[in-house]
């Protein structure tokens, strides 16, 4: 169990202590809850997108159905040109993971934070929608499109289960020596 650390700071530049959290972190949930407090609200409003009933559900349904018209505009003879309607069902993004390329066979595919500063790359998650279209009055038909990739902070719902810092630091030193075994 790690030693209870004062969580007062000082103007002073405290290297020792600073070391000595960053090796052995304490077992609750943080050992700087002023910066704890400073990120909650980001935290918060990046969840709020995602969540069911949240901001990306609000903003399709406001978007709804969008039907678009083959041919000459100037035309006025509407009936014989087909019609496309388009509509976004859904719009996800996927926990961090390593890329396919990189992944060595048998690993898991979800990355760190930390693996991803070692590797000079974003903490980042795919953004995926399902998009629905019917062609005139046709069935809906669904296809999933990848939109890109989009930054994922931690602490959020899409990034690693929310573990204490002490967790974090166990699970990448038992990837770490795993990867070095090899």
């Amino acid at each position: 169990m790690a030693p209870e650390v004062s969580r007062k700071w000082s103007h002073k530049i405290d290297t020792l202590r600073r070391d000595k959290l960053f090796h052995e972190p304490p077992t609750d949930k943080t050992a700087y809850p002023l910066l704890a407090d400073a990120t909650k609200p980001h935290i918060e409003s990046f969840n709020a997108i995602f969540t069911r009933g949240g901001l990306i559900e609000e903003a399709l349904k406001e978007i709804g159905t969008q039907v678009l018209l083959d041919g000459n505009p100037d035309d006025e003879n509407t009936s014989q040109r087909n019609t496309l309607s388009v509509r976004i069902a859904d719009v996800s993004l996927e926990k961090p993971q390593i890329p396919p390329h990189s992944a060595i066979e048998n690993t898991r595919l979800e990355i760190l934070p930390s693996e991803c500063r070692e590797r000079h790359s974003t903490y980042r998650g795919r953004l995926w929608a399902t998009l629905e279209y019917k062609i005139n009055n046709g069935d809906w038909h669904k296809t999933r499109r990848e939109l890109g990739n989009m930054p994922v902070m931690l602490g959020v719902r899409q990034a690693i289960p929310d573990q204490m810092p002490r967790m974090l630091l166990m699970c990448y030193c038992s990837r770490t020596a795993a990867t070095s075994r090899r």
